[in-house]
């Protein structure tokens, strides 16, 4: 198994520590080095920069941006939960998960899974979809947090992609054209959308359902759980990508580079960040609204929700995708370069 590797990001200009003073003695070690020898007793050299990982009481990753996995196959999809980050890696068929800390191992919650395409977690499980490579051999999975009971929860689905879960689990079928829900423990799912076109990604927030249709003039539309109050939040959105609903307002990305907000029963539709490099993914805390721009010479984003210039949480990422975030740090997974990534908020 692959072990995590610290990248720290320097900033501004690198000078040396002896010409510096810090009151934090780990601000003070974030510079280059060649071997050990060159940092402080308790830190290492990792990637040319001092650190000190755990053995030395002090989390590297709580200061800036780190890789806490690396040689993954085409992570598409990351969610974080009690500390644990938790990704799927499409090509390589596996559902995997990292301590949210500097040194950590990855280990493998599923494996040998249909082209994983997009997970989300909470207290009861894993749940992810298997996107799968023809119509009506694609699945929707759940596991327990330790990989324990890997079990299929609907099956002989067309194109599964996103999913999201609270008692229920709700899922899009891209190729099948229809939004779904199964119970956590199996069963029949039921159709609570059963004519879209090409949905993707999914939220809910406890009383509706929201998804994103891609077509040319793709919509974002909710629903109840139980399949009524049906409503066209937005239309017109040139290939709608990301979604999540939260806090009275839903927030999308589209492929002509907006990343947009709407309240959630509709109403005006607001530009939070025009101009982005294909916005893909989104997520929303309390004062912010985070996404990436997915293109080989990719970034994160972030905008404040109540106004104000976008900003930069990372640059230079290799086709990111999905994005999270806790109380501390946005985790995001960059499909083409295979790794993922946390940076402090």
């Amino acid at each position: 198994m692959t072990s995590a590797r610290l990248s720290l990001v320097a900033t501004g200009l690198l000078v040396s520590s002896a010409c510096l003073s810090f009151p934090d003695p780990d601000q003070e070690q974030r510079f280059l080095c060649g071997s050990a020898a060159d940092c402080l007793d308790g830190y290492d050299c990792v990637d040319g920069f001092c650190a000190k990982g755990p053995a030395g009481g002090s989390d590297l990753c709580a200061l800036a941006e780190c890789v806490l996995a690396t040689s993954q196959s085409n992570p598409a999809s990351v969610a974080v939960f009690a500390g644990t980050v938790y990704w799927t890696n499409y090509e390589g068929g596996t559902v995997m998960k990292v301590e949210a800390r500097y040194g950590a191992d990855p280990v493998p919650v599923a494996t040998a899974q249909n082209h994983p395409a997009v997970l989300a977690v909470d207290a009861t499980g894993v749940f992810w979809t298997n996107f799968g490579t023809t119509a009506g051999n694609g699945s929707v999975m759940r596991a327990g947090h330790d990989g324990t009971g890997v079990t299929p929860l609907a099956s002989s689905q067309s194109g599964p992609l996103g999913i999201a879960i609270d008692g229920n689990v709700y899922f899009t079928n891209r190729a099948g054209g229809d939004v779904r829900s199964v119970a956590k423990s199996g069963g029949a799912s039921t159709p609570i959308a059963p004519t879209e076109n090409s949905p993707q990604r999914v939220s809910v927030d406890g009383a509706y359902v929201y998804w994103i249709t891609q077509e040319a003039s793709g919509a974002v539309r909710r629903v109840r759980d139980n399949g009524t109050a049906y409503l066209t939040i937005a239309s017109g959105q040139l290939g709608a990508q990301g979604i999540v609903a939260a806090a009275g307002f839903v927030y999308w990305t589209t492929q002509d580079g907006y990343v947009r907000r709407a309240p959630e029963g509709g109403g005006n539709v607001e530009d939070l960040a025009p101009g982005e490099n294909n916005p893909f993914d989104v997520a929303v805390d309390a004062t912010h609204v985070y996404w990436t721009n997915r293109v080989t010479a990719g970034a994160v984003r972030r905008a404040p929700l109540f106004g104000g210039a976008a900003e930069d949480v990372a640059v230079g990422q290799d086709t990111p995708e999905g994005v999270a975030l806790d109380a501390t740090g946005v985790y995001w997974v960059n499909a083409g370069g295979g790794t993922v990534r946390r940076a402090p908020k």
